[in-house]
């Protein structure tokens, strides 16, 4: 468990050996006066050595999605991704380009299908917070 938080937290964890492992990175951001917003997570499976995009831009309420997983074992390092971590926990530019498909799939759900429609967004955020510790949290957990 982390007890504190530290600029290197910002990147790529190495794994204890023999741990069934899992790390993930999401993002999110809606406009409700525009009906616009964007997903993305990125997750690196390391025993099925992954890792897992799952992308989504909407705009106007037109939502395209994709969800692409390829070999690898860094999730900056996704296929169509370009992450600038100019300053951790501060400063963070992402750019990002996949194909996906326009609207839900037959059951309803979004971002489970790649797709033929080109996609992407180019987001820099700033944080003029610090990032929350959840281990404390996490104690109470039960």
């Amino acid at each position: 468990m982390v007890d504190s938080l530290k600029p290197s937290d910002e990147f790529r964890h190495d794994p204890e050996v023999g741990v069934n492992w899992q790390e993930n990175y999401v993002w999110h951001a809606w406009d409700v006066e525009r009906r616009s917003g964007w997903y993305f997570h990125l997750g690196h499976i390391r025993d099925a050595g992954i890792v897992d995009v799952r992308a989504m831009v909407i705009v106007d309420g037109q939502v395209v999605s994709a969800t692409v997983q390829a070999a690898g074992d860094d999730c900056l390092g996704s296929p169509g991704l370009d992450a600038d971590i100019a300053e951790p926990f501060s400063r963070m530019r992402l750019k990002y380009s996949g194909m996906g498909e326009v609207g839900p799939d037959n059951e309803g759900f979004f971002g489970a299908r790649s797709g033929n429609v080109p996609f992407g967004f180019d987001i820099e955020m700033v944080s003029e917070h610090a990032p929350v510790n959840w281990s404390p949290h996490d104690a109470n957990i039960g």
